[in-house]
Protein backbone atom coordinates (compact mmCIF):
# COMPACT_ATOMS: atom_id res chain seq x y z
CA UNK A 1 0.00 0.00 0.00
CA UNK A 2 1.32 3.56 -0.78
CA UNK A 3 1.73 6.51 1.83
CA UNK A 4 0.34 9.41 0.73
CA UNK A 5 2.98 12.24 1.71
CA UNK A 6 1.73 14.95 4.13
CA UNK A 7 1.33 18.68 2.68
CA UNK A 8 1.40 16.94 -1.12
CA UNK A 9 -1.81 17.03 -3.83
CA UNK A 10 -1.96 16.48 -7.17
CA UNK A 11 -3.09 19.58 -9.45
CA UNK A 12 -6.51 19.88 -9.62
CA UNK A 13 -7.97 20.19 -13.13
CA UNK A 14 -10.45 22.84 -13.99
CA UNK A 15 -13.50 20.31 -14.81
CA UNK A 16 -14.98 21.44 -18.42
CA UNK A 17 -17.85 23.23 -18.60
CA UNK A 18 -21.36 21.04 -19.07
CA UNK A 19 -22.99 21.58 -22.61
CA UNK A 20 -26.45 21.48 -24.61
CA UNK A 21 -26.70 19.52 -27.70
CA UNK A 22 -28.39 21.34 -30.35
CA UNK A 23 -27.63 18.74 -33.68
CA UNK A 24 -31.31 17.85 -33.57
CA UNK A 25 -32.60 21.36 -33.49
CA UNK A 26 -29.85 22.74 -36.04
CA UNK A 27 -30.74 20.06 -38.67
CA UNK A 28 -34.46 21.27 -38.52
CA UNK A 29 -33.11 24.45 -41.37
CA UNK A 30 -29.23 23.57 -41.31
CA UNK A 31 -28.81 26.24 -44.17
CA UNK A 32 -29.61 29.23 -42.80
CA UNK A 33 -26.95 32.18 -43.24
CA UNK A 34 -25.87 34.77 -40.00
CA UNK A 35 -27.88 37.34 -39.41
CA UNK A 36 -25.64 40.47 -38.59
CA UNK A 37 -28.24 42.62 -37.06
CA UNK A 38 -29.65 40.16 -34.75
CA UNK A 39 -28.53 41.11 -30.96
CA UNK A 40 -29.51 44.65 -32.20
CA UNK A 41 -32.93 43.42 -33.54
CA UNK A 42 -33.53 41.31 -30.66
CA UNK A 43 -32.86 43.95 -27.91
CA UNK A 44 -35.33 45.77 -29.93
CA UNK A 45 -37.86 43.20 -29.52
CA UNK A 46 -37.26 42.95 -26.07
CA UNK A 47 -37.85 47.00 -25.34
CA UNK A 48 -41.01 46.58 -27.02
CA UNK A 49 -41.98 43.67 -25.00
CA UNK A 50 -41.13 45.48 -21.73
CA UNK A 51 -43.08 48.25 -22.53
CA UNK A 52 -46.14 45.94 -22.80
CA UNK A 53 -45.61 44.61 -19.46
CA UNK A 54 -44.86 47.81 -17.83
CA UNK A 55 -48.32 49.44 -19.38
CA UNK A 56 -49.75 45.89 -18.21
CA UNK A 57 -47.96 46.61 -14.47
CA UNK A 58 -46.71 42.61 -15.22
CA UNK A 59 -42.45 41.76 -13.83
CA UNK A 60 -41.57 38.76 -15.58
CA UNK A 61 -37.64 38.40 -16.69
CA UNK A 62 -36.03 37.42 -19.61
CA UNK A 63 -32.69 35.92 -21.43
CA UNK A 64 -31.91 35.43 -24.46
CA UNK A 65 -28.79 34.44 -25.76
CA UNK A 66 -27.10 34.94 -29.28
CA UNK A 67 -24.40 32.70 -30.32
CA UNK A 68 -22.28 30.42 -32.98
CA UNK A 69 -23.54 27.18 -32.21
CA UNK A 70 -24.95 25.54 -34.91
CA UNK A 71 -21.45 26.61 -36.67
CA UNK A 72 -19.83 25.14 -33.99
CA UNK A 73 -18.28 21.81 -35.21
CA UNK A 74 -20.38 19.55 -32.67
CA UNK A 75 -23.74 21.72 -32.66
CA UNK A 76 -23.03 22.51 -28.67
CA UNK A 77 -23.85 25.62 -26.55
CA UNK A 78 -21.13 24.90 -23.99
CA UNK A 79 -21.30 26.56 -20.22
CA UNK A 80 -25.23 25.62 -19.78
CA UNK A 81 -26.99 22.61 -19.18
CA UNK A 82 -30.59 21.65 -19.67
CA UNK A 83 -32.36 21.21 -16.15
CA UNK A 84 -35.95 20.10 -15.89
CA UNK A 85 -38.12 18.01 -19.00
CA UNK A 86 -35.51 19.17 -21.35
CA UNK A 87 -35.98 21.44 -23.93
CA UNK A 88 -39.23 22.56 -24.73
CA UNK A 89 -38.88 23.83 -28.08
CA UNK A 90 -37.33 20.34 -29.23
CA UNK A 91 -37.89 19.47 -32.29
CA UNK A 92 -39.81 23.06 -33.35
CA UNK A 93 -38.45 25.38 -35.85
CA UNK A 94 -38.77 28.90 -34.42
CA UNK A 95 -36.88 31.49 -35.98
CA UNK A 96 -36.24 34.97 -33.98
CA UNK A 97 -37.46 37.75 -36.34
CA UNK A 98 -41.17 35.68 -36.91
CA UNK A 99 -44.09 36.36 -35.16
CA UNK A 100 -44.64 33.32 -33.26
CA UNK A 101 -41.26 34.00 -31.09
CA UNK A 102 -42.34 37.93 -30.08
CA UNK A 103 -45.50 36.23 -28.75
CA UNK A 104 -43.87 33.70 -27.19
CA UNK A 105 -41.50 35.89 -25.19
CA UNK A 106 -44.36 38.40 -24.35
CA UNK A 107 -45.63 35.25 -22.80
CA UNK A 108 -41.98 34.19 -21.45
CA UNK A 109 -43.47 33.23 -18.01
CA UNK A 110 -45.40 30.26 -19.79
CA UNK A 111 -44.07 29.56 -22.98
CA UNK A 112 -40.21 29.61 -22.22
CA UNK A 113 -40.27 28.68 -18.32
CA UNK A 114 -36.92 29.83 -16.13
CA UNK A 115 -33.66 29.73 -17.22
CA UNK A 116 -32.36 31.03 -20.87
CA UNK A 117 -33.40 31.19 -24.31
CA UNK A 118 -30.84 29.93 -26.73
CA UNK A 119 -30.33 31.54 -30.30
CA UNK A 120 -27.95 30.94 -33.49
CA UNK A 121 -26.42 33.69 -35.04
CA UNK A 122 -28.79 32.31 -38.17
CA UNK A 123 -31.73 33.48 -35.74
CA UNK A 124 -32.96 30.36 -35.13
CA UNK A 125 -34.27 29.92 -31.65
CA UNK A 126 -32.58 26.54 -30.56
CA UNK A 127 -33.93 26.14 -27.00
CA UNK A 128 -35.24 27.65 -23.92
CA UNK A 129 -34.85 26.50 -20.34
CA UNK A 130 -31.05 27.15 -20.35
CA UNK A 131 -29.03 27.51 -17.31
CA UNK A 132 -25.54 29.25 -17.40
CA UNK A 133 -22.56 28.75 -15.54
CA UNK A 134 -21.40 31.90 -14.73
CA UNK A 135 -17.07 31.48 -15.38
CA UNK A 136 -16.87 35.06 -15.44
CA UNK A 137 -17.57 36.23 -11.83
CA UNK A 138 -16.06 39.19 -12.96
CA UNK A 139 -18.38 40.31 -15.54
CA UNK A 140 -19.96 43.98 -15.02
CA UNK A 141 -23.15 43.53 -13.56
CA UNK A 142 -25.61 46.92 -13.27
CA UNK A 143 -26.18 47.93 -9.46
CA UNK A 144 -29.57 46.24 -8.54
CA UNK A 145 -28.67 43.86 -10.87
CA UNK A 146 -28.85 39.57 -9.43
CA UNK A 147 -27.89 36.50 -10.43
CA UNK A 148 -29.78 36.65 -14.04
CA UNK A 149 -28.02 39.96 -14.92
CA UNK A 150 -24.34 38.33 -13.74
CA UNK A 151 -25.01 35.09 -15.93
CA UNK A 152 -25.91 37.36 -18.62
CA UNK A 153 -22.72 39.55 -18.47
CA UNK A 154 -20.48 36.07 -17.73
CA UNK A 155 -21.86 34.66 -20.38
CA UNK A 156 -21.20 37.52 -23.06
CA UNK A 157 -17.22 36.81 -22.64
CA UNK A 158 -17.40 33.45 -23.94
CA UNK A 159 -15.43 33.22 -27.53
CA UNK A 160 -19.00 31.30 -28.91
CA UNK A 161 -21.68 33.75 -27.56
CA UNK A 162 -21.96 37.03 -29.74
CA UNK A 163 -24.41 38.71 -26.96
CA UNK A 164 -26.77 38.49 -24.59
CA UNK A 165 -30.23 40.37 -23.82
CA UNK A 166 -31.72 40.61 -20.49
CA UNK A 167 -35.25 41.96 -19.13
CA UNK A 168 -35.16 42.70 -15.44
CA UNK A 169 -37.48 41.17 -13.58
CA UNK A 170 -37.41 43.65 -10.92
CA UNK A 171 -37.32 46.85 -13.49
CA UNK A 172 -37.96 45.64 -16.50
CA UNK A 173 -35.03 47.44 -17.72
CA UNK A 174 -33.09 45.48 -21.11
CA UNK A 175 -29.62 45.43 -21.45
CA UNK A 176 -27.67 44.50 -24.15
CA UNK A 177 -24.56 42.58 -22.72
CA UNK A 178 -21.52 42.62 -24.95
CA UNK A 179 -18.58 40.96 -24.53
CA UNK A 180 -18.56 41.16 -20.37
CA UNK A 181 -19.92 44.95 -20.65
CA UNK A 182 -23.31 46.61 -20.78
CA UNK A 183 -23.57 48.33 -24.77
CA UNK A 184 -27.23 49.15 -24.52
CA UNK A 185 -29.81 49.99 -21.80
CA UNK A 186 -33.99 50.73 -22.53
CA UNK A 187 -35.74 51.74 -19.12
CA UNK A 188 -39.97 51.54 -19.91
CA UNK A 189 -40.30 53.59 -16.81
CA UNK A 190 -38.39 56.63 -18.46
CA UNK A 191 -37.96 56.13 -22.35
CA UNK A 192 -41.53 54.59 -23.04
Amino acid sequence: MEAKMPGKRKPSKKPALPEIDYRSQVALAPDIPPQEDLPRYLFALASEVAKRWHREDRYVGALLIVGSFASARRCCASGMRQLGKGNPLAGVFISADSPEFAEMLANADSAFGDGAVVIDVTGQVLGAGAYLVVDHPEAEIPEEGGSRHLAASSASIRPDINAVVTISEESLRVRLFVGGRITALFDPAKDA
